[in-house]
């Protein structure tokens, strides 16, 4: 589940390789067991409100079905379609007395909780429905990213700045989505269960992810419009910053790996880190040999080789056989940045004879996030009028 959509460049932002390829981190996507509304009022309601919750009722099915086909685009049009009715009936039934939610079974299977893999969560609250069905849209979303980045990069359409632009967006509301989730009251939606995407961590973890890759697809934008090698390597330590806390999220969930579906997360996230920081220190390191500081270009190259543990993790099977694409998308980084330091080095000793200072004492870079969440605003909802024998409520 932790294989990587992604699209090479050939840019070469001065003269330090070409950039990181962008990526978008799969992740498996929920699916949900049928449930039918009327369920909610059994027999007592009238026509009007049997009429009212056979349509949101099939509104729903229609999401079941695309979720289960795993047809993105179908799956994203019925959450728009849906949602508005969602939240009309989450007012429309708040005054209900709670014995008439015991028949609502909403079930979902859920993309990160293993006991919930095959086997469903099953809540009787709507509240919980709500949420799943946002965690599958800001999943949905980045869907359609991964797929429209694999477009590009079979060389579906141009790979220019309205592409990448549209790639970012997608992210960028996806965040925007998680970011929303994240401060709902989740864990008193659960009745109990240990339901990992009923916590906030895990929804601040998502938003942080698609910030991380809006922010490669940002530096994919950087590169093509000609941005300086300086703003570029800003940005590329921005990545590996959003990376190291993906990371420390996911280690702050404190699971055991069998609980959790999170495929090569932590290998991904290390990785991820070390590339764009290697580009980033690759692009400084260029332009500080460009201006005569080939001692300070050696330093810096040392700081763009992978350490001890990150080079076990290229090596490593998990990151063999989950990330692929991953790895070959971005050999080249590795590479550009042992040869760099190599020619730096014999070139050094020949010609320059430059003092190489300790890269222990150079400053910190500078880094820089210019990707954003697009605010979540949640539809408004629609009419959604429930009479019962007992009561009778008609809330907008």
């Amino acid at each position: 589940t932790g294989d990587r959509a992604g699209m090479d460049d050939d840019s070469n932002a001065a003269g330090a390789g070409a950039a990181p390829a962008a990526f978008v981190f799969r992740t498996v996507m929920p699916t949900t067991t049928e449930l039918r509304f009327d369920g909610i009022v059994k027999g007592r309601a009238d026509e009007g409100t049997k009429q009212a919750l056979a349509h949101i009722t099939a509104l729903r099915n229609d999401l079941r079905q695309s979720l289960a086909n795993s047809n993105v685009d179908a799956a994203l049009h019925s959450v728009n379609a849906y949602l508005p009715y969602l939240l009309g009936l989450i007012q429309a039934t708040s005054t209900m007395p709670p014995t008439d939610w015991r028949s609502l079974n909403v079930g979902w299977c859920t993309p990160l909780s293993a006991a919930y893999a095959t086997s469903p969560a099953v809540v009787p609250s709507l509240q919980y429905e709500l949420v799943m069905v946002l965690t599958a849209c800001g999943l949905l979303h980045r869907a359609q990213a991964r797929e429209q980045l694999h477009a590009l990069a079979s060389g579906a359409g141009p790979a220019d700045d309205a592409a990448y632009k549209q790639v970012a967006n997608l992210l960028c509301r996806a965040a925007g989505i998680f970011e929303h989730t994240a401060g709902l009251p989740l864990s008193a939606w659960t009745q109990g269960l240990k339901i990992y995407e009923m916590t906030a961590d895990v929804h601040t973890l998502f938003f942080n992810l698609c910030l991380l890759e809006a922010q490669e697809v940002t530096i994919k934008k950087a590169v093509a419009t000609n941005v300086s090698p300086n703003t570029i390597a800003k940005l590329c330590f921005g990545v590996a910053q959003k990376a190291r806390i993906c990371d420390q999220l996911r280690a702050n969930l404190k699971v055991q790996a069998s609980e959790v579906r999170f495929g090569a997360l932590n290998a991904y996230c290390a990785l991820t880190a070390h590339t764009y920081r290697c580009h980033g220190y690759t692009l400084l390191a260029a332009q500080s040999v460009k201006s005569g500081q080939v001692g300070q270009g050696i330093a810096l190259m040392q700081l763009a080789q992978p350490t001890a543990d990150e080079e076990k993790l290229y090596s490593a099977t998990v990151a063999k056989e989950a990330l692929p694409e991953f790895l070959r998308g971005n050999a080249h980084v590795r590479a550009e940045a042992v040869a760099r330091l190599q020619q730096y080095c014999k070139d050094n000793s020949s010609i320059y004879f430059d003092t190489v200072p300790d890269a222990t004492t150079l400053a910190a870079p500078e880094s820089a996030c210019l990707a954003k969440p697009v605010t979540y605003v949640p539809p408004v909802p629609a009419t959604v009028t429930i009479k019962v024998s007992e009561t009778s409520c008609c809330l907008q």
